[in-house]
């Protein structure tokens, strides 16, 4: 027994240093030693990328009468102002501008229930139908939650289906009192396209191309559909400490909050019409709520970023000068805010770069963290072998609150498994997996413990 006590031991110190190897090694690849300023953007946008291990990057920046464009490519795509990403949730402001343009014209007023244009739509709060106005939507105000959106089917592009593809958020219970709080949730803005669609007879893509996208001239952007699938750059996520290439499913009733296809040529046309596109100052916010019509609104800048499985992006444009950043990432986290918020303060004049570049939000962090916890339940295993009575009984309680609790968790938990697995790095499924084979192991461990003893017994 004191030969296998201690090869358990040896086992558990080397568990634990192979923890604080992953620790020691993700704290020395993520940290920055250098700092940047405006005269080295090109190499700051270069390091960045490697740390994060961002296969593909552009940026547009805008510095007065200058447009500078900047790329990373790791060896693979190699990227240019032409080449196109999903651009995520800042395709909010470009549905949030068709909106405005019907409230300009008298087709539709903030104050308007969405029940007006959309008569299936019967959200409940505390078990009551309750009114949601344009307005609300525009500002994440309307109490619908955050997680509706997994009630949103996976589906490829399907013009005229948005109803249908919608039809499962239409008794949705809210979160709180419409307009009594903020909650930024998405599918706000999938309902304010269909909104249009009612309004105008148009589908919501053509709606958007013909008074958005064509008046901004922003002649190479479409949305997500399988006539462009083949030209955009290729997405990505983090899995097992590296970036990996993922082709995430498409929901099509998210288009208006998350699927518009662009690139930094036409983005940087964008930017620069947005102060005359937007009259920010006639918007109505407040220190609990900065958001409206697709832009977080702040005295000297309005800003917006952007996140789904396997691509980012994030834009600052200046109210005061003419100057502005927009940048689009090839992966999934936070390598496109890094890149933004270093490149606008560049603008502004600061130095910035040195530090810890941590790329969280379904990346790097929660994917070390992922591998991590297997370890640690090993090192519990090895904690607690079953050489005795009342350790097979603790090795069979807690396979059994494990096998049974994580099951249940998922029951009361807002969003299933598979949001999980579509969201969250590509380490998620493992960890998942075998957090259960741990459990279903400590479970037999002890039953074979049981079985040996009692047989022993009976000798």
């Amino acid at each position: 027994m004191k030969g296998k006590a201690g090869v358990r031991m040896i086992a558990r110190i080397c568990v634990l240093l192979l923890i604080l190897c992953i620790c020691a090694v993700f704290f020395v690849k993520h940290f920055n030693f250098k700092e940047y300023s405006a005269d080295d953007m090109q190499a700051f946008l270069d390091d960045m990328c490697k740390k994060l291990d961002v296969p593909a990057m552009s940026a547009a920046v805008w510095d007065h009468d200058r447009e500078i464009y900047l790329n990373h490519s790791d060896g693979g795509e190699i990227v240019d102002e032409h080449s196109l990403y999903e651009l995520a949730s800042t395709t909010k402001a470009f549905t949030a501008l068709g909106i405005l343009r019907l409230n300009d014209s008298g087709l539709l007023s903030f104050d308007d229930p969405v029940q007006k244009y959309i008569p299936e739509f019967n959200p409940t709060y505390k078990g009551s139908e309750v009114e949601i106005t344009i307005g609300q939507l525009l500002n994440h105000s309307s109490g619908i939650p955050w997680y509706a959106l997994d009630l949103i089917p996976e589906e490829e592009y399907n013009p005229g289906g948005l109803k249908k593809s919608l039809s499962r958020l239409f008794d949705v219970e809210l979160s709180f009192e419409p307009g009594s709080r903020f909650d930024y949730s998405t599918v706000n803005y999938d309902f304010l396209a269909l909104a249009a669609e009612t309004v105008t007879g148009m589908g919501y893509e053509e709606y958007i191309k013909t008074t958005v996208l064509d008046e901004v001239g922003m002649t190479g952007s479409y949305f997500r559909s399988a006539a462009v699938e083949e030209g955009v750059t290729q997405g990505n996520r983090t899995a097992f400490l590296s970036s990996r290439p993922y082709n995430a499913p498409v929901y099509y009733g998210n288009t208006a909050a998350g699927y518009l296809i662009s690139n930094t040529g036409d983005l940087m046309k964008w930017m620069k019409q947005v102060d005359t596109l937007f009259d920010f100052e006639d918007y109505s916010v407040s220190d609990q709520n900065g958001y409206f019509a697709g832009w977080w609104i702040e005295d000297d800048r309005v800003l917006h970023g952007g996140n789904n499985p396997n691509y980012s992006s994030y834009v600052f444009v200046n109210r005061e000068s003419p100057t502005g950043v927009f940048v689009l990432s090839s992966k999934a986290g936070m390598s496109a805010w890094y890149a933004a918020d270093g490149l606008y303060r560049m603008l502004e004049g600061e130095t910035v770069g040195k530090g810890l570049w941590i790329d969280c939000g379904y990346s790097d962090l929660e994917d070390a963290l992922f591998l991590i916890v297997p370890l640690l339940l090993l090192y519990v295993l090895l904690w607690i072998p079953a050489d005795s009575k009342g350790r097979a009984i603790v090795r069979l309680a807690s396979g059994a609150v494990i096998l049974i609790g994580v099951p249940l968790l998922l029951c009361v938990l807002p969003v299933g498994l598979r949001f999980g697995v579509v969201w969250l790095p590509g380490s998620f499924l493992f960890l998942f997996g075998f957090i259960l084979t741990f459990a279903v192991y400590l479970i037999v461990r002890s039953a074979v413990f049981f079985h040996k003893n009692k047989k022993a017994t009976s000798a």
